[in-house]
């Protein structure tokens, strides 16, 4: 069985699965970041992250300030945690507007926040929290690689928005294949002609995907 997932590096759960059942397993990102800025970001109470992504970039070209971190998803708490930080604040619905929420109640109403973002990505923390507490930082843009390997996949599995639309900006998936997406948004990104081919992982993360593929 061959399964493709749109992350350069699997979690070790995914890859232990790969090996002890025999998958073939694929794994390439179709896009790329690229900073906007090489200033520091603006001093706050918090840095909040939405994607591992972009807590790895920030981590890798920034110096570490005084924040409390917080992460939406188990993904982004992970890209932290290699780096030796645990967040202060771990969303733990599958929803992500439900988790900003939830940030949102452990608040106060003097913190502010730097929101960490793509150029182009969902601002979602402006939606239950003072945008007077809001910091906006888009400190990186997310473009589809120039090139993107054809893989001939029994699953798919997109993580992103991002990632599903550079992948079908190349490629077709191929006939009969499964696709397993993380979250609604991504969902949105596939063809609604495939959509009886397109299964939702309840929560974001790989090890998510897998009973999905049984």
């Amino acid at each position: 069985m061959k399964v493709f997932l749109s992350r350069d590096k699997p979690s070790k759960i995914l890859a232990d699965n790969a090996k002890e059942f025999g998958w073939e397993l694929t794994c390439f990102s179709c896009i790329e970041q690229k900073l906007l800025t090489s200033d520091e970001p603006p001093g706050a109470d918090w840095i909040f992250f939405y994607s591992p992504s972009s807590a790895r970039l920030y981590l890798n070209n920034f110096s570490r300030r005084q924040y409390r971190f917080g992460a939406l998803g188990n993904g982004t708490a992970n890209a932290l945690k290699e780096s030796g930080i645990n967040p202060d604040f771990l969303g733990s619905f599958s929803s992500p507007q439900k988790s900003v929420e939830e940030f949102s109640w452990n608040l106060k109403l003097n913190e502010t926040i730097v929101q960490a973002r793509a150029e182009d990505s969902f601002e979602r923390l402006k939606n239950a929290i003072s945008s007077q507490q809001i910091i906006d930082w888009p400190f990186y843009k997310t473009t589809t690689k120039e090139s993107v390997p054809k893989f001939v996949a029994d699953y798919y599995i997109l993580t992103s928005p991002s990632n599903a639309r550079a992948y079908l900006h190349h490629h077709n998936f191929h006939q009969q294949a499964k696709i397993i997406v993380f979250g609604e948004s991504t969902l949105e990104v596939i063809p609604k002609e495939l959509s009886s081919r397109v299964a939702v992982t309840e929560y974001p993360g790989e090890e998510h995907a897998l009973p999905l593929i049984w």
